[in-house]
């Protein structure tokens, strides 16, 4: 085979075959929506709490409603949640909605609601993640998608987000989704509500490492993405591509280390396979 180069727009140079994903079957998967109210007024009150989420792979689905009203004073809170998940990754999506309607007679009142989904799996290799572009609505900080190992965060997601990739090592991680407001009022009227939509995937273990741009060789493309990389050196570096796919040893930077692995790969040519 030919090694010539051939110089192409970048997007060309992505625009590959994506690689196998990796199985969720195994993942724990906790799922919440609650809705709760608490209402005062002249003409009566009351206190409502209600939780629901429940399924089994590959689905999971969850709502709670706790709508009060007393004359014209009313509050809302709502919740909803659904995952769908498959052998290529998993979908989320989810809503919350809390009002205060503070009408004739009113006195106090209160409404909270919380969706949230918990995916923990383990894996026993490095892998490379994947989220698509996604949204999430919503007051500030209410509304936050996460990747965790332990204490430390690989990523936070609130409000619109491209998608990304990265690479984590072998170890246990959650994957959480968290939407939720409050309101507590003694005579304003008031609502808020968000939404989000997730998609995240994890790949199969990668047997050709450098192979940069995913077309199963590494040749004169995976070199043209591996020479900025080498250039910027740091994988901390803001302008270095997301995940620091370059890094080939794992060791935070890229370099002559990085480049020996990559030159017997460029020798081979051909990826091998993971079977």
């Amino acid at each position: 085979m030919s090694r010539g180069v051939c110089v192409f727009g970048l997007a060309a140079i992505l625009g590959v075959a994506a690689p196998a994903f990796a199985q969720f079957q195994a993942a724990t998967v906790s799922v919440l929506a609650k809705a709760s109210s608490s209402i005062n007024t002249g003409f009566g009150g009351g206190t409502l709490s209600e939780e629901g989420g429940a399924g089994a792979y590959p689905q999971f689905l969850g709502s709670a409603n706790a709508d009060q009203a007393f004359g014209t004073s009313g509050v809302l809170a709502r919740a909803q949640l659904g995952l769908e998940m498959s052998e290529t990754g998993l979908s989320a999506t989810g809503s919350f909605f809390v009002s205060v309607t503070a009408g004739e007679g009113f006195i106090l009142g209160s409404a909270s609601a919380l969706s949230r989904i918990w995916v923990e799996f383990t894996i026993d290799s490095a892998r490379t993640w994947r989220i698509d572009p996604g949204m999430t609505t919503g007051s500030i900080g209410n509304t936050v998608v996460t990747l965790e190992s332990g204490s430390a965060t690989v990523f936070a997601y609130s409000g619109e987000f491209t998608g990304a990739t990265g690479e984590i090592p072998a170890g246990a991680y959650r994957l959480a989704i968290a939407a939720s407001a409050e309101i507590v009022s003694n005579g304003i009227s008031n609502e808020t509500g968000g939404t989000y939509s997730v998609g995240f995937a994890l790949a199969e273990d990668h047997p050709c490492p450098a192979d940069l741009n995913g077309d199963h060789v590494v040749d004169d493309f995976d070199f043209l993405l591996f020479l900025p990389a080498y250039d910027l050196l740091d994988c901390a570096d803001p302008t270095m591509p997301e995940g620091c796919p370059a890094d080939l040893n794992g060791d935070g930077v890229v370099d002559d280390a990085d480049f020996l692995v990559f030159l017997p790969a460029y020798d081979a040519l051909v990826c091998p396979t993971n079977g």
